[in-house]
């Protein structure tokens, strides 16, 4: 039986409840080990009192400061980004095959507003196994029948897919400029794609597995306030605990999360797929503040997957290097990144903060 890591980011103890009373009846907690990360100094609620029966984690700025020491300053506050924090700790336990993610806004689809329902939390979390491990070797290319030629009976399984993108109905994942201009509904297929090789994607955080070997990958990036100086961290081994910056881009951690964690895929001859499982995402930021949250970041947008997506590197040449090795490296090439002057400073910071996190993952693991 695969064992399964639940992340979820939140920030308000109604908001986590809100999410317990809709995914609980379901069994969502029965399927996986919760992983709460609490966006806090410290906890501001007790989680047992919420999931009192079932085996859950909850950590908060303490936890993450307690653990990784003066390298805390690679895990900024005030973002979803905190998130990355638990998928380390998940790694770091050494038993789970697969880590999980959710927003804490985002819950089951209903049949009555959605069109479709899960009949329980095990057939949303197997739709998320079977798009990573029961996709064949053959390619269809009709969509409901199979053409001649493709076999009856033995098609192969892929076992070379590692990250599965789920997406979600109500609130699309609009940016802000969309939001604003009246954007037009998505026509749901309800179908799981494979994401070609040397092609990107929009990765959204907020419904996301991934075998949880590959978690090296999926570091979600500085956004949200800054804690600490990463670069001072990296050379004299001391931090800051305050917080009194704020990081020039936010609302872009999971989105070049994605694109390093697809350009890391390629190398690694690994693959992304996207599509189901669904799930209801509720609420609706708003988009004046979204657009504020993202202006610095549109315009880097445009130019920073093509600095992705030329990285190459002699030192890596022969697919065999592991996925944390392999980020270690790209960390170092985002060091060097200076398309936007204004810039230069955070991306040197961001650099530094990747081959941190990389390296967490060649330290041999705790006792979980």
């Amino acid at each position: 039986m695969n064992k399964i890591a639940l992340v979820i980011p939140t920030i308000r103890e109604n908001c986590f409840r809100d999410l317990v009373d809709r995914w609980g009846p379901m069994g969502l907690f029965d399927q996986c080990d919760l992983i709460l990360m609490e966006d806090n100094p410290k906890k501001t609620f007790a989680l047992e009192k919420i999931l009192p029966n079932n085996f859950s984690v909850h950590l908060c700025w303490e936890d993450i400061k307690n653990d990784l020491g003066f390298k805390e300053a690679i895990i900024p506050r005030r973002s979803d980004t905190v998130r990355s924090y638990g998928y380390y700790y998940a790694w770091k336990d050494g038993s789970y095959d697969y880590v999980l993610t959710l927003d804490d806004d985002c819950y089951p689809p209903s049949m009555e507003t959605d069109g479709y329902e899960y009949k329980d939390a095990k057939e949303f979390v197997d739709t998320h196994l079977f798009a990573i491990n029961g996709k064949t070797k053959w390619f269809n290319t009709l969509n409901n029948v199979k053409p001649r030629g493709i076999p009856f009976y033995k098609r192969g399984t892929r076992d070379d897919i590692i990250v599965n993108h789920g997406l979600w109905t109500n609130v699309i994942d609009y940016d802000a400029p969309t939001q604003l201009v009246d954007p037009k509904p998505e026509n749901f297929d309800f179908s799981s794609t494979v994401v070609p090789h040397g092609s990107y994607f929009p990765m959204c955080g907020m419904n996301v597995m991934w075998k949880a070997e590959y978690t090296a990958l999926m570091y979600h990036l500085l956004m949200g306030q800054e804690i600490g100086d990463v670069v001072a961290a990296t050379e004299v081994g001391q931090r800051d605990v305050h917080l009194t910056v704020k990081f020039p881009f936010d609302r872009f951690g999971d989105i070049w999360c994605g694109i390093l964690m697809k350009k890391c895929a390629d190398i690694l001859g690994k693959v992304v797929t996207t599509g189901t499982p669904y799930i209801r995402h509720e609420r609706a930021s708003n988009p004046f503040t979204n657009l504020k949250k993202e202006a610095n970041g549109l315009e880097v947008n445009e130019d920073f997957w093509e600095y992705v997506d030329a990285f190459d590197t002699p030192e890596l040449t022969d697919g065999r290097e592991s996925a944390a090795e392999l980020y270690f490296y790209l960390g170092k090439y985002i060091e060097k990144y200076t398309k936007f002057p204004e810039y230069v400073p955070y991306f040197i910071k961001l650099g530094k903060a990747m081959s941190l996190w990389a390296e967490l993952f060649e330290d041999d693991r705790g006792e979980g």
